[in-house]
């Protein structure tokens, strides 16, 4: 189980939702906080610390580091039911799917649900499946060697990358291309804590571009999309119920943009907040400037400083790869190393 963090939520709930639902399976689950807070990661847990580039390059380097079959991943303020580790495993007994997700509920009755296209099993397959009905990325399984032969998780996508959501969404439309069967089981059942209608609809505005970005590619999906948002809208407009209209109309608005926004290629703004303080002095007060980057297993990142030279940043580099560097400064982090070119 991959449990990716910031370090801003405690995260020994949701563990002890982990170690529970094993239990009451009868089964170990080997369990990996990916942690990429400020910061050590907390004692008592197996962790993994990694240069904060967003989820999914945390997912991804979560997976790298499991030595599983299976590989199933929740966001680090859930809540796991006591059935879902038994119903996990038995998706994956036999004739075995490319992946398997779950509801994702409020912890308050009264809210609509996060996720739950379905009271009951169903199996998605065909590359016109709409993505939208099959899972979401705070509860999901996957077999090891489907993930690492789909790529894994698109670094530019989900939360802490260009475009804020959709990674999960981009990765079903590739595994049902690729002619994988997806599973929806209620047996894995998961539980959200409830966001005020503010978060929601901020929520809403970041997943409605990652949804528009990634569906773009389906004219068809696209398509199914705004029917199935629409038909929503109406549904919450008929019922007079102003909160689930608002949030609705955040995500039709949002997915509108995604459809024609320009994905963003450079080395992300937010990796500048983790510069050592001795790079940071020699800049003399001015703010590094993005370039072009690299992502992917060890990503490459590049900012313009002046007097025309480079500040690089290596995420997860090879080992002695700072000896190898003509830099006027070279600073070794967690995860990372940072190279100030000469002058």
């Amino acid at each position: 189980m991959v449990v990716c963090t910031l370090g801003t939520k405690p995260l020994a709930p949701t563990l002890d939702s982990i170690v529970a639902s094993a239990k009451a399976a009868g089964s170990e689950v080997e369990t990996l906080v990916v942690w990429q807070g400020d910061g050590d990661p907390p004692e008592g847990v197996r962790a993994l610390q990694v240069f904060p580039l967003g989820i999914s390059y945390a997912r991804n380097r979560g997976v790298a580091e499991l030595q599983s079959r299976l590989v199933g991943f929740l966001d680090d303020d859930e809540l796991i039911v006591e059935s879902w580790v038994a119903g996990a495993l038995a998706e994956f007994a036999d004739e075995a799917p490319g992946g398997a997700f779950g509801p994702v509920l409020s912890t308050d009755p009264a809210d609509y649900p996060y996720f739950r296209p379905s009271g009951e099993r169903v199996v998605h397959e065909g590359r016109h499946r709409p993505p939208w009905l099959v899972g979401t990325g705070g509860n999901m399984v996957f077999s090891r060697e489907t993930l690492v032969a789909a790529g894994g998780f698109d670094p530019r996508l989900g939360a802490g990358a260009p475009v804020g959501a959709a990674e999960e969404t981009d990765l079903v439309l590739r595994l049902l291309e690729q002619g994988r069967q997806l599973v929806y089981t209620p047996e894995m059942t998961v539980y959200h804590p409830s966001r005020s209608l503010q978060d929601e609809v901020r929520a809403r505005n970041v997943y409605g571009v990652g949804m528009g970005v990634v569906l773009r590619r389906s004219p068809v999906l696209s398509a199914k999309y705004l029917y199935t948002v629409a038909q929503e809208l109406g549904r919450a407009v008929r019922a007079r119920n102003r909160r689930r209209r608002r949030e609705v109309t955040a995500t039709l608005r949002s997915f509108l943009t995604g459809l024609v926004m320009p994905v963003q290629v450079d080395s992300p703004r937010a990796a500048l907040q983790r510069l050592p303080e001795e790079l940071r002095a020699k800049l003399g007060g001015t703010e590094p400037r993005p370039l072009p980057g690299v992502v992917g297993e060890r990503p490459h990142l590049r900012y313009a400083v002046d007097g025309g030279r480079v500040l690089h940043l290596y995420v997860n580099p090879e080992p002695g790869l700072e000896r190898s560097f003509d830099a006027d400064e070279v600073v070794a982090a967690p995860d990372a190393i940072w190279a100030l070119e000469r002058g």
